[in-house]
């Protein structure tokens, strides 16, 4: 559709106009020439546009110019659909060029012998590319029956060149990620907790190398006991996020992902030991700490310890008021977040009791919480005999 604008045929007729007929140059009264300072017609005033109508010389006036045709679908076609797709397909094909530029074809063994060989620089993007590597092979997107972790040579390859990375902490925490996938958490522990122990280690890799002991789900007394001591030594107001890594991480390896059984939350020392140290945490003044220990609890180990908490999460007026770090408001995706958190967690805790507030739930305003209410009331009614 055209955007050009056809400015109105024409334009007003000069004042002094009168029945089409413009003003002689000179009127007279009773036969006298009209005073030098009469009215006039100006020399600058308005007068009829070039294309408008004008008087003719008989007073009719003349007919309009005639009207530009109206082009039809086809003449636009290539306008509205042909240009448009052209657009499209070059953007298409640009986005993929990024990304098969964006891929690595390298094995990990090529990549492991760039990272003995290279430099600073390079060795920075060679250990992003190993991580990625070995995440791609952890979720099974590897190719050619490809082994989804390293070998145990393979893995002290790694750990020697970790040894030579010095204080560049990019270059260590993408090493570190990349233990944490290795497999091979005999190997790769004692360095883990070797890092975690060494009061030199600054806060950006501790924090990597947290992620990197849950990524290895090595369930052993000294890997749970490293992790508590970091919750309850990390408690400066800034190392919040070391606390809530080193939770994440504790609740990661004791359940992968599964609530756990009536006989492990009873029979199970680590367990046992991992509540009664999380239990407190409901309490912390970080929201991020308190919402989600209050869940995992609920969720995982079927503690009520947060509960109070956890309804408090239901209300929108309650997450409206909420304000983080510098005074900023939760967002629309953040309020939505921690409803449907806590209303699984408390769905897990109490089942079939939460069937009124599910109910509710299900005429919620926000349609991804009314997703999470019908799934619940679903697996309800499936429970029923």
């Amino acid at each position: 559709m055209s955007d050009d604008r056809r400015e109105i045929a024409g334009s007003p007729a000069e004042p002094n106009a009168v029945s089409g007929v413009g003003p002689s140059p000179r009127a007279s009264v009773d036969g006298l020439p009209a005073s030098v300072d009469g009215p006039r017609a100006s020399v600058n005033g308005p007068r009829a546009s070039v294309d408008g109508p004008r008087a003719s010389a008989n007073g009719e006036r003349a007919a309009r110019p005639r009207r530009r045709p109206v082009r039809g679908v086809a003449a636009l076609f290539p306008q509205l659909v042909l240009f448009p797709l052209l657009l499209v397909t070059v953007g298409v094909l640009v986005y993929l060029f990024f990304i098969a530029s964006a891929q690595d074809s390298r094995s990990v063994d090529e990549i492991l012998r760039d990272l003995e060989a290279g430099g600073s620089h390079s060795r920075r993007q060679d250990a992003w590319a190993l991580a990625q590597k070995l995440n791609e092979l952890e979720v099974g997107l590897g190719t050619g029956g490809a082994s989804r972790y390293l070998s145990a040579d393979e893995t002290r390859r790694l750990l020697r060149i970790l040894e030579h990375a010095g204080s560049d902490d990019e270059l260590r925490g993408f090493l570190v990620d990349a233990f944490g996938r290795s497999g091979q958490p005999e190997i790769t522990w004692p360095v883990l907790g070797g890092m975690l122990d060494d009061p030199s280690t600054t806060a950006e890799v501790r924090n990597k190398v947290i992620q990197a002991i849950s990524l290895s789900g090595h369930r052993v007394a000294p890997v749970i006991a490293t992790l508590l001591r970091e919750i309850e030594t990390s408690s400066a107001p800034e190392a919040w996020e070391t606390r809530w890594f080193a939770v994440h991480a504790i609740v990661n390896i004791l359940t992968r992902g599964e609530p756990l059984s009536p006989e492990a939350l009873r029979d199970d020392e680590l367990v046992r030991l991992a509540v009664r140290k999380l239990r407190p945490l409901v309490g912390s003044p970080r929201r991020e700490i308190s919402w989600n220990t209050a869940a995992f609890l609920a969720t995982y180990f079927a503690d009520d310890e947060g509960e109070t908490v956890l309804r408090d999460l239901l209300s929108w007026d309650f997450l409206d008021a909420q304000r983080g770090d510098g005074r900023r408001e939760l967002t629309l995706d953040e309020k939505e977040t921690w409803i449907e958190f806590a209303l699984r967690a408390l769905f897990r805790l109490h089942g079939e009791a939460m069937r009124a507030v599910l109910e509710e739930k299900r005429n919620d305003r926000s349609l991804s919480v009314r997703n999470v209410a019908l799934t619940c009331l679903k697996e309800l009614d499936g429970r029923a005999p």
